[in-house]
């Protein structure tokens, strides 16, 4: 980077010396590591049904069927190529071992965001690294994103690299070569998800008065990242591709919305946990993250990381209330940039002349700190053990179930293709269907509220009949577009063999 102020020696030396820089990385590293590790020792996956999804895409994909063009994929392509790693583990091995390597994956790649937090903030001061590498690794919505193979941690790894390039040192130029990694990172964070426009655009608006000329090499990297990436599966189905991930996403409609407010307490990050948040609890929560983020925003003139940080939070914020389909793993995507502001304010606070006065004996301080470590890593760690100890009861029953009543090699047909990757029965048999995200296939067909149109039925009725076993996760599944003749068809042509527990086995009737 090239300086064009002078170094702001008391930004890097808060009066909160606990430790070197490299030390409070390492610190903040290790303990990430551990809440991943425990996480790992669960077996069951909290919200197992996208996870089973972008898997099986990344497996398919190394055989040549291509989403968009071969079957309905209402995400953008970079998930299929960034789990690609695991799903030839899957075609070596076996899928399930694959799906764990995918898991590995996304775990490390969560201790990894904690450590890109805690460095992006090494030039504001030890304080800010401290809180925000805490913030970011013990927030249990963190975990929550981490137990299984989801966007989020994904998408915000390359997020927070371009973050870096970006705002790692306040003050100064990012660049040429700084603003092109950049626009690559934001691209390949694109192409996972599309809500990294958000921190893209929001990174372009505040860098934009003071480095407007440059931005451009920052704007061209990221469009021809998005062409590289986008191009050879826009090439292939141009037009399934635009309505999949484009025209479905913004037109998705659902039967009931959650309420303002129950994501509001979600966003906290202790949703479902015993430490979730009451009405007057969360607003009182949302009161002083908004006193954090205007906080941050003053430090423009400064550093740009504020004003970046609180931006996106907003913006985040708001798009996490206003989208009409709401799942508590949406909030991972305001988490850092929350966790950046608080860091910077808290910062602030430390060098205050105030906190000059205060001191503490290093080893109470150090002692404080550890007992401070311990608390929140077995905080993260129970505050999801329910969730955990169900989603794992149920992995295993569905398991066992498959296992007995299924065998190795058949053509089967689920709702929910997680439980075809953790036993191993997936097919990849030409003549077998090809349905990945059977709830994505509806987002073209009425959203489930209205009855679902005579075409689709009849698509899943020639499923069926292509298939040896129907794995349902429910009985009556909502994710297929059940009518009475489909309904009638169904009982006449498949004999159940187990029902219960989460997984509902069928066995097609031999024909006459």
């Amino acid at each position: 980077m090239a300086t064009v102020v002078t170094p702001e020696a008391h930004i890097a030396s808060p009066s909160f010396p606990l430790w070197s820089p490299r030390a409070v990385t390492r610190a903040i590293g290790v303990l990430a590591s551990v809440i991943v590790f425990l996480e790992l020792l669960h077996p069951g996956v909290i919200d197992s049904y996208d996870s089973g999804v972008y898997y099986d895409a990344a497996w398919r994909l190394l055989t040549g069927v291509v989403p968009y063009r071969d079957y309905v994929f209402v995400q953008p392509p970079g998930i299929t190529m960034v789990l690609a790693p695991a799903a030839l583990v899957g075609h070596l091995a076996t899928t399930s071992a694959g799906f764990w390597v995918g898991r590995l994956m996304s775990g490390a790649v969560s201790v990894i965001n904690a450590l890109l937090v805690t460095t992006v903030l090494r030039s504001r001061g030890r304080a800010a690294m401290w809180i925000g590498g805490l913030a970011m690794a013990v927030t249990p919505v963190t975990n929550f994103v981490g137990t299984g193979v989801k966007l989020e941690p994904f998408f915000m790894f390359f997020v927070l690299l371009g973050v870096r390039n970006l705002f790692a040192r306040p003050r100064e130029v990012p660049t040429r070569g700084e603003l092109l990694a950049a626009g690559a990172y934001f691209a390949a964070a694109i192409s996972i998800k599309g809500w990294a426009v958000i921190p893209a655009l929001v990174a372009v608006g505040v860098l934009a008065p003071q480095f407007r000329r440059r931005l451009a090499w920052l704007l061209l990297s990221m469009v021809l990242g998005i062409g590289l990436l986008f191009g050879p599966f826009f090439l292939l189905a141009p037009g399934a591709m635009w309505h999949q991930i484009v025209v479905e996403q913004v037109t998705r409609a659902v039967p009931s919305v959650t309420p303002v407010l129950n994501r509001l307490i979600d966003l906290s990050g202790y949703q479902g946990t015993w430490l979730a948040p009451n009405s007057v609890t969360v607003i009182v929560l949302m009161l002083g993250a908004l006193v954090v983020v205007v906080f941050a925003a003053r430090e423009r003139e400064r550093d740009l990381l504020g004003p970046f940080a609180s931006i996106t939070s907003v913006v985040g914020t708001i798009a996490i209330v206003a989208t009409p389909q709401f799942f508590p793993y949406y909030c991972y995507l305001v988490t850092p940039y929350l966790a950046i502001a608080t860091a910077l304010v808290g910062s602030r606070l430390v060098r205050s002349p105030r906190a000059h006065h205060w001191r503490m004996e290093p080893r109470l301080a150090r002692g404080l700190l550890v007992a401070g470590l311990l608390s929140v890593a077995t905080l993260a760690d129970t505050t999801l053990a329910s969730y955990e100890r169900s989603a794992t009861a149920a992995a295993a029953v569905a398991t066992s179930a498959i296992d007995r009543y299924v065998p190795a090699g058949s053509c089967v047909v689920y709702d929910v293709v997680y439980l075809g990757v953790v036993t191993d029965r997936l097919s990849d048999s030409p003549h077998c269907p090809l349905i990945i995200d059977s709830y994505g296939m509806w987002l073209g067909n009425g959203n489930q509220l209205v009855a679902p149109p005579a075409h689709f039925s009849e698509q899943w009725r020639r499923y069926f009949a292509h298939a040896q076993y129907v794995v349902l996760s429910n009985n009556e599944s909502t994710f297929i577009p059940w009518t009475p003749a489909l309904t009638t068809w169904f009982q006449g042509s498949y004999a159940p063999l187990y029902g219960k527990d989460g997984v509902h086995i069928f066995r097609r009737l031999a024909t006459r």
